[in-house]
């Protein structure tokens, strides 16, 4: 199994998504992130997905974080992800974004939710990631 490709601290990929992550952390704005990115690889509603890290803090962040992890073939790590979640959940949350489009761009995963990812969603609040993501 693997983990993350992506580091941990490289919202510098993703400036405005860093941004709007640490602007509106305090009303939940990594939590919608989070819960957008993982919805795209289940049948429950963003909502769902949203309200988990919300209601539940960094508990509901690490439930949704092992979801992706199982989606991305990753191994399980529940108590570290459940820590980084409540020391550095911006950073957390930008990592996941970064990761699931990593997978999105090399076709390693069956999306759900996703069109194509050349085509721009103009009602999502979240940007794109940068196309320089594959190796």
């Amino acid at each position: 199994m693997e983990d993350f490709h992506e580091e941990l601290f490289s919202c510098q990929k993703t400036p405005g998504l860093f941004c709007f992550l640490s602007m509106f952390s305090c009303i939940g704005g990594p939590c919608c992130v989070q819960g957008k990115v993982v919805s795209d690889y289940t049948q429950k509603s963003c909502l769902y997905h949203c309200a988990l890290p919300c209601l539940c803090l960094c508990i509901g962040a690490s439930i949704n974080r092992q979801v992706l992890r199982q989606q991305l073939g990753m191994d399980k790590v529940f108590i570290k992800d459940c820590v980084l979640h409540m020391f550095c959940n911006v950073c957390a949350v930008n990592q996941e974004f970064l990761e699931a489009h990593r997978h999105r761009l090399q076709g390693n995963v069956n999306m759900l939710n996703l069109k194509n990812s050349t085509a721009t969603n103009k009602r999502s609040f979240t940007p794109n990631a940068p196309v320089d993501l594959i190796v």
